[in-house]
């Protein structure tokens, strides 16, 4: 009984895991978009006179592209705080804590 609720703990996880990658490549694939879409109106824009490469321009890509980096270490560091490793270990902490509750 415990292993296969070992096995559906890990495919819980695992499927979790997936739909946080696969939210990530979808956010990177728009990102990809947008910016190819802007450099895009940046050519026409150098090749009609007018100056492309202000500040005001390269702001969404580099602030976007921050918080795409966030998105990458979110979705592919178990590090972080508040990550894999912490759920577990405060999962284990209220697990313990019930029965120690259910014990008295």
């Amino acid at each position: 009984m415990e292993n296969s609720e070992n096995r559906s703990r890990e495919y819980r996880a695992a499927y979790k895991q997936m739909k946080k990658e696969k939210g990530f490549y979808k956010h990177l694939v728009v990102y990809l978009l947008v910016n190819i879409l802007i450099l895009g109106v940046n050519l026409y824009e150098m090749y009609s006179g007018k100056d492309p490469w202000s500040w005001k321009i390269l702001q969404l890509p580099f602030f976007w592209g921050i918080g795409l980096g966030a998105h990458a270490l979110q979705t592919f560091s178990s590090d972080i705080r508040f990550g894999k490793r912490w759920e577990e270990k405060k999962i284990n902490e209220i697990l313990d804590k019930n029965k120690k509750n259910d014990n008295q």
